[in-house]
């Protein structure tokens, strides 16, 4: 995303996505149906930074924040009709009708970017500051800023991967709310984070980056807490259910306030030339978290039981607050080093 042109390498990603799902449709074994699937996650995984380096180049760092909540928005209000759809398509016309459908809109999406999508000039293969390749400079990996939100984003995602694994079943079984309840919490947790995703990218405009930070920090900690208030609240009596949406939508609408714009702020202490590889490496922290997660938290639930494990792992929103915190320390030198720079 750094040395090429973006929009010829998002049409290409979406080209790679859109033909592994239309062969998946006609896998006839579990080897070939699995190699599909993983040409669709490399193009799924490629495709984020190159997304959001062209955000940064096309939308000034005032709106960042929100152009990113559109985007994030859009993509879970797009998942959602896509999982609508197939519960009604796919009994009537087979899976296979679900991944070729998948594939036909990747492959006319891949058209519509490559016609109309704005084209920002790419990154050359060396920094004109520095003279040295953007693999080679690393500036932003000594940057404080950039260090913190790495952190943050990887010990939030160990945290979010309890709730994402976790969570339907532990309604459903231990919290005895039945599957089709637990469902409808998670539903409702998912509609919060997208109302929590448009606040918080308003924030943006109303508050300081300084102030903004601390506000993060203190809405990552208000929304364990409202999760491990639902944990905690397991075998409510029926009549007391409701607490279970009460919580899940708070924990969800608090926690989804921070992502927008921590990755604008990101994007406004990386030099241009380096926004793709740092976005991608964010990413990678993002997914490691996610993975590792599950793993982490199995042996705490084996000791101490789910109720006092997946409070144990909710609480790796802790050093990620602090993490988000200590931003507002860091910030405005950080911003200040990037404004010189291309001023330079």
């Amino acid at each position: 995303a750094d040395i090429i042109d973006r929009k010829r390498f998002l049409f290409v990603l979406a080209v790679i996505g859109g033909f592994s799902s239309i062969c998946t449709s006609r896998a006839l074994t579990f080897e070939i149906f699995a190699l599909c699937r993983i040409g669709a996650a490399i193009a799924l995984g490629g495709y984020l930074p190159v997304i959001l380096s062209l955000i940064a180049d096309l939308v000034p760092s005032t709106e960042r924040a929100e152009a990113l909540a559109l985007f994030t928005i859009s993509g879970g209000l797009a998942g959602g009709v896509g999982n609508a759809l197939a519960v009604f398509v796919t009994p009537a016309c087979g899976w296979q009708s679900a991944y070729l459908a998948q594939g036909a809109l990747a492959t006319s999406g891949a058209c519509l970017l490559l016609a109309w999508l704005p084209n920002p000039p790419c990154r050359l293969h060396h920094d004109r500051d520095t003279g040295l390749h953007c693999f080679e400079s690393k500036a932003f990996a000594r940057t404080r800023t950039v260090q913190l939100c790495f952190v943050q984003g990887t010990f939030g995602c160990v945290a979010w991967s309890v709730i994402i694994t976790f969570l339907p079943d532990y309604l459903a079984t231990t919290c005895k709310i039945g599957a089709p309840t637990a469902a409808l919490v998670t539903m409702t947790s998912g509609w919060a984070s997208g109302v929590g995703i448009a606040v918080g990218a308003s924030m943006s405009r109303c508050c300081q980056t300084t102030s903004l930070a601390f506000a993060m920090a203190g809405t990552t900690l208000g929304g364990m807490l409202a999760f491990i208030g639902l944990v905690a609240s397991a075998e409510l009596p029926s009549s007391h259910a409701w607490l279970y949406f009460v919580w899940a939508w708070s924990g969800s609408f608090l926690l989804s306030l921070t992502p927008a714009n921590t990755k604008a702020i990101l994007m406004n202490v990386i030099r241009p030339q380096e926004r793709g590889t740092a976005l991608g490496l964010l990413s990678i922290a993002d997914d490691v978290g996610k993975a590792f997660g599950p793993w982490l938290i199995m042996p705490l639930v084996s000791s101490y039981g789910r109720k006092v494990g997946f409070i144990m792992g909710l609480s790796a929103f802790v050093p990620c607050a602090l993490s988000l915190g200590m931003i507002r320390c860091t910030i405005t030198h950080d911003e200040s080093v990037m404004s010189e720079m291309q001023e330079q």
